[in-house]
């Protein structure tokens, strides 16, 4: 008896809503309602000439002329020489090529005596290095693993282009 009575009522308000009684009524009123209203527009700004500047390079060098451009071969075409230079020779290994500060050190094993650091990459890969491995692009070599940090010795260029070895250091993130 009563969903007899809850459908008789809800039958009764949905008739209620007549959706084209309604619609005439906002029709008109969107046709009529700004019908004579003007809106208010502000007039425009008036510009200010720009004075003109004419450049004088007469007795000046001119940054354009091929005479004064000095050709250096690149950094990275010369000959490496030296101690520090890396071997350029060698197969570069899979971390090394993300930047150092993409790579999180996610974890620290020990199998027998050799320690491992497990490194993700920003690719979500992960990866097991332990000394000697390389990492990161500026030829890092992992020297030492302890249970919360992995040392690398990272070779860079100074702005002479001499090679200078840095020390860094990854810590776990937890």
């Amino acid at each position: 008896m009563a969903a007899r009575i809850l459908t008789g009522l809800m039958l009764v308000v949905l008739a209620g809503c007549d959706i084209n009684s309604n619609m005439e009524e906002l029709e008109l009123f969107a046709r009529d309602a700004y019908r004579n209203h003007k809106p208010d527009i502000d007039p425009l700004p008036t510009l200010t000439p720009i004075q003109v500047f004419i450049y004088q390079s007469s007795g000046k060098t001119d940054p354009f002329d091929r005479t004064n451009l000095r050709i250096q071969k690149p950094l990275e075409n010369r000959v490496e020489q030296g101690e520090l230079a890396p071997d350029l020779t060698r197969r570069k290994e899979p971390l090394e090529t993300f930047p150092l500060d993409s790579l999180e050190l996610v974890g620290v094993m020990q199998q027998g005596v050799i320690d491992w650091g497990v490194i993700r990459a920003p690719n979500g890969t992960v990866h097991r290095v332990t000394e000697g491995n390389y990492i990161g692009e500026n030829y890092g070599e992992v020297i030492d693993i302890e249970e919360s940090r992995v040392r690398l010795v990272e070779l860079t260029r100074d702005p002479s282009g001499q090679w200078k070895k840095r020390r860094v250091e990854i810590y776990l993130t937890e």
